[in-house]
């Protein structure tokens, strides 16, 4: 899974033309049958690098929930792209003042690289 993680990471990705497209990535996987899932959701480090695949405040939150213990990787650079077709301030304000400023005191890389050609599937 470690592996396919690396490969395949969920979120909103641009495309070269500019377009938006949703990847499930390894999360596609954890729901194919009984033995993935709990291999996905016992494998604390897969929910932890991926906490800001999605732009909404619940499901940082069950990333960082299933993460467990792990430091958080905080890629600022995957929410801002994934997020091109909304608003992201209300997500970003609670990250940094609200309920979520709890998780960047968990962060143990804190990223946010918007270079073109990072986020391509």
């Amino acid at each position: 899974m470690d592996a396919l993680a690396d490969v395949s990471r969920p979120g909103y990705f641009a495309a070269q033309n500019g377009e938006l497209l949703l990847s499930y990535g390894w999360l596609a996987m954890s729901q194919s049958n009984r033995y993935l899932r709990h291999v996905s959701l016992s494998n604390r480090k897969l929910w932890a690098w991926d906490v800001l695949s999605f732009p909404s405040e619940q499901l940082i939150t069950v990333f960082a929930d299933r993460a467990g213990s792990n430091g958080l990787n905080l890629d600022f650079g995957r929410l801002i792209r994934g997020s091109q077709s909304r608003d992201i301030t209300p997500v970003v304000r609670w990250l940094l003042e609200k309920e979520g400023a709890h998780l960047l005191h968990r962060a143990t890389r804190i990223v946010c690289d918007l270079s073109k050609d990072t986020y391509f599937p």
